[in-house]
């Protein structure tokens, strides 16, 4: 049998974090190898808190590689990190996995990529390496993100620029709750700059990596979003994942 060998990479935010990692823990319990990789920024953060929590598995590796931010940088500019992120992460990420993938035995047989990293899918596609997305949250936010082409064509939104063009509440469909667009992630992350960017670089690329994954995986149930689920059955519930020892903190609870 093939050594599966998972490269994990999540979107450099607690929130992210946390989730994923809970999750490869269920790979490596299963005996999978994972290379866990974060910006070296978050890395930093998660060796020093190696020390006082639980470390992963032997099975886990934990890498990193350089945001585009200089240090002196302010990683609270969201719009800033997320343009640089796309800009360089790209190139850092084919050249880790082409070092791993120099010892035979290693060689990374999956990608799990965070559903705001979109970016990754054109890694994936060069190096032949099949592509699962993960959802760190509700399933129904994805679901926006894969209907952003009917938001538009209901002109629900600007397809340029995913401005919010209804002031009215929505249902993707009949079984999903109402929405409000003025609440979609990218309408009121900040300012119309960083909204710009987040809306092309997060979801937009995102959308197309969730078209071309082989797999999505979301960090919820269908008892909780069965509409959501119903609606994408191509993502499959696997959560709601939660600390698997509540007594410590452990690595991913930055």
């Amino acid at each position: 049998m093939k050594n599966i060998h998972i490269l994990a990479i999540p979107y450099p935010a607690q929130g992210h974090v946390m989730p994923l990692m809970e999750a490869t823990r269920c790979f490596t319990s299963n005996g999978l190898k994972v290379t866990f990789v974060n910006t070296e920024f978050i890395h930093k953060r998660l060796m020093s808190a190696c020390l006082e929590i639980d470390c992963p598995s032997d099975l886990m590796q934990l890498a990193s590689i350089p945001d585009g931010m200089e240090p002196c940088d302010d990683r609270n500019d969201h719009g800033k990190l997320a343009k640089t992120m796309f800009q360089l992460m790209p190139n850092k990420l084919e050249k880790l996995i082409n070092d791993i993938n120099k010892n035979d035995d290693e060689k990374i047989t999956c990608i799990i990529a965070d559903c705001y990293m979109g970016w990754v899918l054109k890694v994936a596609r060069k190096m032949g390496i099949r592509l699962t997305l993960f959802c760190p949250c509700s399933a129904a936010v994805l679901a926006v993100s894969m209907s952003l082409q009917k938001l538009m064509d209901d002109e629900v939104i600007n397809c340029r620029s995913g401005e919010i063009l209804k002031e009215q509440m929505i249902q993707l469909s009949t079984s999903m709750p109402l929405m409000d667009p003025a609440n979609f992630v990218w309408a009121c992350i900040g300012d119309p700059v960083t909204n710009q960017i987040f809306f092309d670089y997060l979801f937009l690329e995102g959308k197309d990596a969730a078209e071309a994954a082989d797999h999505i995986i979301c960090n919820s149930s269908m008892e909780l979003e069965p509409g959501a689920f119903t609606l994408f059955p191509k993502m499959l519930p696997i959560g709601p994942l939660l600390a698997t020892n509540n007594a410590t903190r452990q690595v991913g609870h930055l």
